[in-house]
């Protein structure tokens, strides 16, 4: 089982990786406030992808948010 919760992260990982790189591709074309949305969406969609791809026993850790409250 823990096997096929690693494939469905790794594959889970790539899927997000590739939209964050679809997002910056996005946004070099743009100008103006959507750009800065884009950049925004593909950061978060980079960090996701790492906590995914790392291993499962890092995952306990608390996930760091981009949103100083």
């Amino acid at each position: 089982m823990k096997q096929n919760v690693r494939n469905r992260a790794a594959v889970r990982s790539a899927r997000l990786q590739q939209e964050a790189s679809n997002c910056i591709a996005i946004a070099v074309g743009k100008t103006g406030g959507f750009t800065a949305d884009l950049i925004d969406e593909a950061v978060r969609l980079k960090a996701r992808a790492r906590e995914l791809a790392a291993p499962i026993n890092d995952r306990a850790r608390p996930r760091e948010t981009a949103d100083a409250a």
